[in-house]
């Protein structure tokens, strides 16, 4: 992840599939997502659902060793619970953020032990590699960190080394399922489900629309 400093003539963004292995069966009973839902022209297919948890990663109800820095964490959360096929309402996101958080206060107080710990964000390579859900617990495989851009200022030396976020979104319709995407400092999950639609978690502070609150007093969103 990189360091705050000089700013670069292009965004740019960190990105690592993730495969969640070790998946198991789980039989419950999943409440039908209506916290939200948006229809843009009455066709399933084009239909966009939108889901917000109560409060977002930098609520009071965080720590200060945590608070707004445990977004890898977070989105680990959410794709792990995503995996068992569960559909979202607001306990569940809720869940996500509080079990995120404990998972990043662990991992920080970790390398604070072991004399390793280096900056607040956690960087692809200090993402965990197990988690635990409520119903299983799951090793985590990585592949190698890819780096793109999302705006290139008319720098054709950038353009030759970077790909585009929307070419490296294309994995997900050959290679993977969920994956982590990090830009600047913020981590968010991106996903394509069982059905093959394709979505996303942000657990920063957003409007119902998943766009930036303006007074940093929103919540936080799944949508796809």
């Amino acid at each position: 992840m990189p360091r705050k400093g000089r700013r670069s003539q292009a965004q740019k963004l960190h990105w690592t599939k993730v495969d969640l292995t070790g998946w198991a069966s789980i039989s419950k009973d999943v409440a039908q997502v209506s916290d939200r839902q948006q229809s843009e022209d009455g066709d399933n297919t084009s239909r966009i659902l939108s889901v917000q948890a109560s409060h977002c990663q930098s609520d009071a109800r965080y720590d200060v060793f945590s608070q707004n820095n445990q977004c890898t964490c977070v989105a680990l959360t959410f794709l792990a619970y995503h995996s068992e096929g569960t559909l979202f309402k607001q306990p569940d996101l809720d869940r996500v953020l509080e079990e995120g958080d404990a998972l990043y206060v662990g991992i920080k107080m970790q390398l604070i032990a072991e004399g390793r710990f280096r900056w607040d964000h956690l960087s692809m390579g200090e993402v965990p590699v197990s988690i635990t859900t409520s119903n299983h617990t799951y090793n985590i495989q990585k592949s190698e960190v890819l780096m793109g851009y999302l705006r290139a200022r008319g720098n054709p030396e950038m353009e030759r080394w970077w790909i585009p976020l929307d070419e490296r979104l294309q994995c997900l319709s050959t290679d993977v399922s969920h994956a982590l995407l990090m830009v600047s400092s913020e981590c968010f999950a991106v996903f394509r489900d069982g059905s093959g639609r394709y979505g996303y978690f942000d657990s920063h502070s957003r409007t119902a629309e998943g766009f930036p609150h303006p007074t940093d007093d929103g919540s936080y969103v799944n949508v796809h």
